[in-house]
């Protein structure tokens, strides 16, 4: 089953001509367990997701450590700020955000 991707806090920022949307979908394509949702998909009743925010730049070894490690956030170390999790739909509370105390009880 394909854990579904979705990404936050749009970014107008262009990097080599691609926006992050395009860039993370180029990576995801070639990762048999992962969908990019699009940005007015509900969020699933159940299950597992991973939440990116768009402006901060991933590459294809943290995608796949973060598919594979559930109930899991991703901090950016100089401001303390959750850039990205992998955890339950129920967890965050059927809300796409990363802002919430749910993703802030989950492993860093």
């Amino acid at each position: 089953m394909k854990t579904p991707v979705y990404l936050i806090c749009s970014s107008p920022v262009r990097l080599w001509g691609l926006t992050s949307r395009e860039r993370v979908g180029r990576m995801l394509a070639k990762l048999p367990n992962a969908h990019l949702c699009n940005a007015d998909d509900p969020l699933p009743a159940q299950g597992e997701i991973v939440l990116l925010r768009e402006d901060y730049l991933y590459d294809d070894r943290v995608l796949q450590g973060l598919l594979a490690t559930p109930e899991v956030a991703l901090q950016d170390p100089r401001t303390g700020t959750i850039v990205a999790a992998h955890a339950s739909v129920d967890r965050l509370a059927h809300l796409p955000s990363l802002d919430s105390d749910a993703v802030a009880g989950l492993r860093k």
